[in-house]
């Protein structure tokens, strides 16, 4: 099953097996969640747009700000007992009405031989960049990040990190909680003798939400490229969960046109999805259905930007649904660009990229052995080269679980050189 919004140039791309179509069929138009507006910012247009702004991030009013020697900057809350931080030290953080015994921000520098260098990261060991959630474009920046988890005396760690490189320099901020495991209390909490705070587990998506409010804020100082803030649709009812992050540019001539076809197709989107979740009875799934998307890729180079989101959505079937959406500009003729339109400006031809993909394809584990499968995925039609990652190597291009294999062996990806 193959699915596209017709409003976007490159597309996104649905796919899944046993599930149903929430596109298929439209109904009066209803009100759509819109952009969640930043929190406690003195001027939405001033701030997310960088009008005037050096760095057009996010603003908390009543937060600190830190700015390196290297150029990078953030901001963070006051604690109560840190008024000013060096970033030498830990920040404690107040995390209110939790049973936390404390909570707390380190900052580490490194100079690198270059930015593509990446030092190891959690627990000393190397990440691994294709795991989920490695890797992380927040603001148009790219970051490496991950979190573990260990315990000692008495206490249960939790450690988030988030790790960006430029210009030589690596800066890396490591949010920790930490958590009492006194088993006379898990006792007390089990027998029901105590029933208050103590008793409350760790919970990321709220005990570590101000570590993720901070990265929002981090920026480099502004250079005469393309810069991006990040919009974001979030929502939460019985039947249906948004989570959507997507990127705008800040500071180029070409950026309305661009950011007008970014936020049509992504609103576009969440409007079918949001009519089809207020139409779905809730006895037909064992959970609310949901819908996420976020920066995976973000390509900028002599006036050629190249987006892709991924994420996925969950209609009632047997497994979620991958999501991707892939979008290239020409910034010098303020125009989209499909993928073989690309090709045709590196002088590739549409017959040598099928060439070079079935040929990719069938020396692939698991999915060379489907000869048909991969033949009719890679016809030479525009629908089956739209999603794409652009590096100064060449081009990946991606194709979706079902294209040129069943769903048990995940997307495919394909090296074009240029």
């Amino acid at each position: 099953m193959k699915r596209m919004l017709t409003a976007s140039v490159i597309g996104i791309i649905l796919m899944g097996a046993g599930c149903t179509n929430p596109f298929a069929k439209k109904e009066e138009e209803k009100p759509a969640p819109q952009p969640s507006p930043p929190s406690d910012s003195a001027s939405q247009d001033d701030e997310v747009f960088g009008r005037g702004n050096a760095n057009p991030r996010i603003l908390r009013e009543g937060w600190e700000t830190y700015r390196g020697s290297q150029g990078f900057s953030f901001q963070y809350p006051l604690s109560g007992v840190t008024t000013a931080w060096n970033g030498t030290e830990r920040l404690k953080i107040d995390l209110p009405n939790r049973s936390l015994d404390s909570a707390w921000l380190e900052l580490d520098i490194a100079q690198t031989s270059g930015s593509e260098e990446v030092p190891k990261l959690c627990g000393n060991v190397d990440v691994d960049l294709d795991a989920y959630g490695a890797k992380q474009f927040i603001n148009g920046l790219f970051f490496i990040a991950c979190d573990e988890q260990e315990g000692a005396a008495g206490s249960q760690y939790h450690t988030y990190r988030y790790e960006t490189s430029r210009n030589g320099w690596t800066v890396r901020l490591s949010f920790t909680a930490q958590s009492m495991i006194d088993p006379r209390v898990s006792d007390a909490c089990v027998q029901g003798t105590v029933d208050d705070v103590s008793c409350d587990a760790f919970d990321p998506s709220r005990d570590a939400k101000i570590f993720r409010e901070i990265i929002k804020t981090f920026a480099w100082p502004q250079t005469n490229g393309i810069s991006f803030v990040d919009e974001e649709i979030a929502e939460e009812r019985e039947t249906l969960i948004l989570d959507i992050r997507y990127p705008v540019m800040t500071n180029a001539t070409f950026a309305d046109a661009f950011n007008e076809r970014m936020q049509e197709d992504v609103q576009s989107l969440v409007d079918q999805f949001t009519e089809y979740s207020e139409g779905f009875l809730a006895d037909q799934s064992p959970g609310p259905l949901s819908l996420s998307l976020e920066p995976a890729h973000i390509y900028e180079s002599n006036g050629i930007v190249n987006v892709l989101l991924q994420g996925s959505e969950y209609t009632g079937g047997a497994h979620p649904n991958t999501v991707y959406a892939s979008y290239i500009y020409d910034g010098e003729n303020q125009k989209f660009l499909t993928l073989l339109e690309y090709f045709d400006r590196e002088d590739i031809s549409l017959e040598d990229v099928v060439t070079r993909a079935r040929t990719s394809l069938a020396e692939q584990l698991y999915v060379g052995g489907d000869e048909d499968w991969i033949r009719r995925g890679t016809e030479p039609k525009e629908e089956n080269y739209e999603i794409a990652k652009i590096t100064e190597d060449g081009v990946t291009i991606i194709f979706p679980p079902y294209q040129v294999g069943p769903y048990a062996v995940g997307p495919q990806e394909v090296e074009i050189g240029l």
